[in-house]
């Protein structure tokens, strides 16, 4: 590609049957303030609808600082249509944005303006407003993070290690995403796969760029407005939402020991003492035939010298893979 046309900033859309959504997507990415190169890339997950068709039609009325790009990913999976658009971008910057979610104007020239003077900072993101079509039933705000909906401070600050950031929106160092992306090392959560609502991809997104040793920001200048459909708005569907959360856990489980063990208070008289605690507790746990729970524990002694479980391997390999990485 020629330098000149090197876009600063590749948006990623993912749709799956979105192609009614699709228009006004695209249009907010056109009235963007950023006026510098600029990548689109949708990547269409096995849609069944006239999403290409619709896309095809939509690509043709961009300007010209606007390059497109149409994917086809037949697996099935928001992680792996994701990975796809990664794959395909020459961006600087990468900005995830689901065929739900209508960016504000500012969007881009915010994300960019917060990379070029923040080198530390890896990932960004900013909040999310829900909007439907009727009206949101009363309980709506007091489960609104369920739909990935809400704010995530009060104000622009680093949130490494206290908070997670929402998927939809998050922006990312192009460097980094084809890391953490790589090929080699899958994801351990698919994220969303038609009408199967597993979650946590996000969060393992997050966890992936904390390993590389880069920080994670909320910037509350970010907004964009997340569509709710009515359908999705009964109790019988939050509920389902809510129950899939427990499949997270052993996955995200894996990341957060393997994070915090790489963290300097670790080492600290403080955390040596715990750590003696733990291995006192871990052998009475032994005795008592717990192996399960004294499981938890090993990590505070040898690191990664606890029980092999699938999750535990793969989050290894990922760290074992990032350690191998010069100067990123």
């Amino acid at each position: 590609m020629d330098i000149l046309s090197q876009p600063i900033i590749s948006v990623i859309i993912c749709t799956y049957n979105g192609s009614s959504r699709l228009p006004e997507v695209i249009e907010t990415l056109k009235c963007q303030n950023f006026q510098g190169p600029l990548e689109i890339i949708l990547v269409d997950n096995c849609s069944s609808d006239e999403t290409a068709l619709v896309v095809k039609t939509l690509f043709k009325q961009v300007p010209k600082h606007i390059q497109s790009k149409y994917v086809f990913e037949a697996n099935p999976g928001l992680i792996h249509a994701r990975h796809a658009g990664v794959k395909k971008s020459d961006g600087k910057y990468l900005v995830f944005c689901d065929d739900d979610n209508f960016l504000d104007k500012n969007y881009l020239q915010v994300v960019f303006d917060f990379f070029e003077k923040m080198p530390v900072a890896g990932i960004l993101g900013g909040e999310a407003i829900a909007i439907t079509e009727g009206v949101f039933p009363d309980w709506f705000e007091s489960f609104q993070y369920a739909y990935a909906c809400g704010k995530k401070a009060r104000q622009t600050e680093d949130i490494t290690g206290k908070r997670m950031l929402w998927g939809a929106g998050i922006a990312i160092r192009g460097n980094l995403a084809k890391i953490i992306f790589d090929d080699t090392h899958p994801f351990l959560l698919t994220g969303r796969k038609g009408k199967e609502l597993i979650s946590g991809e996000d969060d393992e997104i997050c966890y992936r760029i904390m390993i590389t040793g880069y920080h994670l920001y909320y910037h509350s200048a970010l907004q964009l407005r997340h569509l709710i459909p009515a359908s999705r708005l009964t109790i019988a569907y939050r509920d389902r939402l809510i129950d899939c959360f427990a499949l997270q856990v052993d996955a995200l489980g894996a990341y957060k020991r393997y994070y915090d063990l790489g963290q300097s208070h670790l080492s600290t008289p403080i955390a040596f003492i715990k750590k003696m605690v733990a291995f006192i507790y871990y052998k009475v746990l032994m005795l008592q035939r717990q192996e399960a729970h004294a499981a938890d524990f090993l990590y505070y002694l040898t690191g990664w010298g606890f029980w092999r479980t699938p999750e535990n391997e793969t989050v290894l390999r990922f760290g074992s893979f990032v350690k191998s990485k010069k100067n990123i």
